[in-house]
């Protein structure tokens, strides 16, 4: 003889669920899962999900369900980002996407960004970046890339001009790729204790340069940069930085 068929459970409400473990549970998600995955299963969670300490931290670096979006749907996935965060976005990490206009979006709304990674927008111009870094007075740490056929392809020294008259208190910087001359005008950051640089173009009297123009400097990584020899001048000049990581190359 068959056995009965079992009840039927009746369906879940999510919004039911308690809405402080269900921040918690938010406040370990990025952008994208925000908002296309946990504020769109009932008005409740999309409620919290629009609380603005959960959007201090903005990126969309290297999420898969990214590579599938086009530019103009994920500029304006950013926006509404940058809106929730009501003012008190603090980390800022930007993706191929980005734009001087969406820079200049979130400079508009973001006076209290301490970190800025522009490392993968390719398409920032020198100018784009100029006008908007006066906006973050509160910045940090930046992290910048110098390719020449990108969208730094316009950047001097006048920046770091701009970056060390605006953003007195900033303390880290990161320069992937950048010429002789983007990496000279570091020398203008002379607030600076942590300092990388990743590929590039100077030589060890470059270095040394940077060196003595940065005397509060405890930090220095630098990597794959072809030209540093590590020669006894400079590593004089370093002695007193206490974290030191030179790459050198013999030829």
């Amino acid at each position: 003889m068959d056995a009965p068929p079992s009840p039927e459970q009746p369906a879940r409400d999510w919004s039911e669920l308690p809405l402080e473990p269900l921040h918690s549970v938010f406040s370990k998600l990025g952008v994208v899962d925000l908002l296309m995955g946990a504020g769109l299963v009932c008005h409740s969670w999309l409620e919290e999900a629009k609380q603005p300490d959960l959007w201090r931290s903005v990126h969309t670096r290297h999420h898969h369900k990214v590579l599938d979006m086009n530019a103009g749907d994920l500029r304006e996935m950013l926006k509404a980002a940058v809106d929730r965060s009501a003012g008190g976005m603090e980390v800022f990490v930007g993706d191929w996407f980005l734009t001087d206009n969406l820079l200049k979006y979130i400079g508009d709304r973001s006076p209290s960004l301490k970190v800025l990674d522009l490392v993968d927008c390719i398409n920032i111009s020198y100018e784009g970046l100029a006008e908007v870094i006066p906006r973050f007075p509160l910045l940090d740490g930046i992290v910048l890339s110098g390719y020449k056929e990108l969208g730094y392809k316009y950047m001097v020294r006048d920046v770091y001009q701009v970056i060390g008259k605006t953003c007195t208190q900033l303390r880290r910087l990161e320069l992937h790729h950048g010429s002789r001359e983007q990496a000279l005008g570091i020398t203008a950051l002379e607030g600076l204790r942590d300092l990388a640089l990743v590929g590039g173009a100077i030589d060890d009297g470059d270095l040394a340069v940077i060196v003595d123009s940065c005397p509060q400097l405890e930090r220095l990584h630098v990597t794959g940069c072809f030209k540093i020899v590590g020669n006894t001048v400079l590593r004089a000049k370093c002695a007193r930085i206490k974290e030191l990581r030179l790459q050198t190359y013999r030829y």
